[in-house]
């Protein structure tokens, strides 16, 4: 099996590693991610402007673009052919709509696009506390397994939370739910003849199913969507 792996962190991120890490076990693994950052990025692709691909050893590339421009180069020019795609290990959660605003997320939606099924995984980060890395090596497995034992659908993706746990709590189950649709919590602060963003993200409302309720109640929340 061949796995594709990227990211909206950049080549050089702890998430992409960890998840590199975890991947080999299913298959030969290929990179390809974007050379800096580019976190919320939603589905952002590059179409005005040349892109760059760089080498950093086998099968290991970067591009100066956005997470979707890798999977299209990866596809329509190194003319890798994956069986699956694996995008992350977020930075940071995406759950509910930030599906829809993630670059992580947008890697694999691009790859169901041309049928390749995928999964965008996350760390969510509590207020005031490191990510967990060690943490997240040991639920990648449980995550990527519980999905590859289900029956595929066509066009299907999938979003995978891990939650930030306290070092006596033991590992947790997965739980399959629903994506959350409520508005992201927000609010705009006057600042002068400014507005500034101010995020109520650790508050969110917890709707019964949801990935957000499952992901802050601790378990390792995986929502399957589809195009």
């Amino acid at each position: 099996m061949k796995i594709l792996l990227t990211n909206d962190d950049g080549i050089d991120a702890v998430g992409l590693s960890v998840l590199a890490e975890a991947a080999k076990k299913y298959g030969d693994i290929y990179w390809m991610a974007p050379i800096g950052a580019q976190s919320g990025c939603s589905h952002q692709v590059t179409a005005h402007a040349p892109l760059r691909v760089e080498h950093f050893g086998a099968n290991r590339f970067a591009v100066n673009g956005f997470p979707a421009d890798c999977v299209r180069v990866a596809l329509r020019h190194l003319r890798i052919q994956p069986d699956w795609i694996f995008s992350g290990v977020n930075h940071g959660g995406n759950l509910g709509v930030d599906v829809f605003l993630s670059g992580t997320m947008a890697a694999v939606r691009e790859g169901a696009i041309y049928g390749i099924p995928g999964i965008g995984f996350s760390h969510y980060r509590a207020k005031n506390r490191d990510f967990d890395w060690d943490r997240v090596a040991r639920m990648l497995p449980r995550a990527i397994e519980a999905i590859f034992e289900l029956p595929r659908e066509k066009k299907e993706y999938w979003s995978v939370n891990f939650p930030h746990l306290s070092a006596e709590i033991a590992d947790p189950d997965v739980d399959f739910c629903q994506l959350d649709t409520t508005p992201m919590a927000f609010d705009w602060v006057k600042n002068g003849d400014q507005i500034d963003y101010l995020s109520h993200y650790h508050e969110r409302l917890r709707t019964n199913g949801s990935d957000v309720q499952a992901c802050f109640n601790g378990k390792i929340a995986i929502t399957k969507l589809l195009l």
